[in-house]
């Protein structure tokens, strides 16, 4: 599904900020 699609983008993308954070 598309919605999946960009929740999981969206968990992505905060993962990679925190990770760039720290």
């Amino acid at each position: 599904y598309v919605v999946a699609c960009l929740i999981n983008a969206m968990w992505v993308a905060a993962i990679a900020m925190v990770r760039f954070s720290l």
